[in-house]
């Protein structure tokens, strides 16, 4: 018996026709009349439970319900709004079988504010339509493995990676022209190693920036030894402390220690910290006062950040 002449053995089929219309109306007119009923159905527990079945992505039949997997966040994709006004937005899934996009529907699009490329995510209760995956009301999804951090030594071209590390140094807002128009962008510096990261849409999160601030930043591509960040790359904050800044005035050698002026305020450092300062190594021969005179006339007045 289909579900429409299960409802009818419980209701009239003028009250039936008021409720499957009221229940499309209740979604903008964005359901049919098939899901009107089946949702009406399921209201009333008429509908039998399906049992979940773990499928590889290649295996996931046409139409099919109670969908669980695991798979690795390849890609994730902005949110879509409808003219009915309902909400949904995307990603890309991949396992060793192949690829699918997962659809997340309304208040479930808060999710995406935890997720990471690289991530492993387990779904259940998701359901096939139109070769791509849906996750409705009674669907769930959570991160299993989260994806880590890469070493900055090993960045390669073309990757999509999440990085932990402190901003070195700021150079702000410029401008450039694209389909001859003006456009913005936000340089910024991360790592003793000067890693510089092109943040090219949502610049408005970098004027939040210090020197010296830790940062995490996910879902950020690698071109050319460099971090390009869009509207999918997060950046979270933690603003530093115990940090000095500021424009070296001075620096001197007293013993086995570097004296520096900062903006007026005099910082000693030990002799280990003294050669990180000045970012060199040497033989145990070479002395200090050596060093620093040597990179004196190269650093003076240029600005700094010290951990106090």
């Amino acid at each position: 018996m289909d579900l429409y002449s299960l409802l009818l053995q419980s209701t009239s089929k003028e009250e039936l026709e008021k409720l499957i219309e009221e229940k499309i109306s209740s979604f903008h007119g964005f359901l049919t009349r098939e899901v009107a009923i089946k949702l009406l159905a399921k209201e009333k527990n008429l509908l039998k439970k399906e049992p979940e079945k773990t499928y590889k992505i290649k295996e996931i039949p046409k139409g099919a319900n109670a969908i669980s997997l695991a798979a690795k966040v390849i890609k994730i994709l902005q949110e879509v709004i409808y003219n009915s006004g309902k909400k949904s937005r995307s990603m890309v899934l991949e396992d060793e079988t192949g690829q699918i996009n997962l659809k997340l529907w309304e208040d479930g699009i808060q999710f995406f504010s935890k997720l990471k490329i690289g991530d492993l995510v387990l779904i259940s209760g998701a359901y096939e339509k139109n070769e791509d995956l849906n996750l409705g009301y009674s669907g769930k999804i959570e991160i299993a493995t989260p994806a880590g951090f890469v070493n900055l030594d090993n960045l390669i071209d073309g990757q999509i990676v999440h990085v932990k590390s402190s901003i070195t140094k700021l150079e702000g807002e410029k401008t450039y022209e694209k389909n001859n128009s003006k456009k913005s962008m936000f340089l910024f510096y991360i790592s003793d190693k000067s890693i510089r990261c092109i943040l090219w849409e949502g610049i408005e999160r970098g004027k939040q920036m210090q020197e010296g601030d830790e940062v995490i930043i996910q879902n950020a591509s690698v071109r050319n030894n460099e971090l390009h960040l869009n509207f999918s790359s997060r950046i979270l904050l933690k603003k530093a402390k115990g940090v000095i800044r500021g424009k070296l005035n001075d620096l001197n050698v007293q013993g086995e220690n570097l004296i520096l002026n900062i903006e007026g305020k005099e910082i000693q450092l030990k002799k280990d910290d003294a050669f990180n300062f000045l970012k060199v190594r040497v033989a145990e021969d070479i002395s200090l006062e050596t060093v620093a005179s040597l990179k004196k006339p190269s650093i003076l007045n240029s600005s700094v950040i010290l951990k106090s």
